[in-house]
């Protein structure tokens, strides 16, 4: 019985998770795309797509900038996973990390500890990742949800 209510629990998580997160998302901040405007995006821009997938909840890359493929990037991979519920709106997920490898190209997938908090009435997620130093630059970022069409 103790196992079933730990099931439910966990269930219940899940379903939380994907009411708030299930959509495109599309980053406002890439200062590496509009370093004159960071807050706004350009045509490029990367857009995420959470979804369910089995179990968990992902973020699939739908749409990258051209630099976003000179870093290994590409259309179609797992950007976010794992997904657990931590706190009302805030989430701790896996993001993809791209590293350079041995031939210096960045082809190294590595996936990092990252915190997501909705806010703006659950339109705005501002994604933040522990402290790695110099490991990358994405400590902070801003995305915005794309309206349905």
């Amino acid at each position: 019985m103790k196992n079933l209510y730990l099931i439910a629990i966990i269930c219940s998580l899940n379903s939380s998770a994907q009411v708030h997160l299930l959509d495109q998302w599309l980053r406002v901040d890439d200062r590496i795309q509009n370093p004159h405007d960071p807050e706004m995006p350009t045509q490029d821009s990367t857009i995420i797509e959470v979804m369910e997938k089995k179990d968990d909840i992902i973020g699939i890359l739908i749409r990258i900038p051209k630099t976003s493929i000179s870093y290994g990037y590409s259309v179609g991979q797992i950007k976010w996973k794992n997904f657990k519920e931590i706190g009302k709106d805030i989430f701790e997920a896996d993001g993809l990390l791209m590293e350079s490898g041995a031939s210096g190209n960045y082809d190294v997938p590595v996936y990092l500890k990252m915190q997501l908090r909705l806010t703006d009435n659950r339109n705005t997620i501002l994604l933040s990742t522990p402290n790695q130093g110099d490991r990358f630059n994405w400590s902070k970022q801003k995305w915005i949800r794309l309206p349905k069409v």
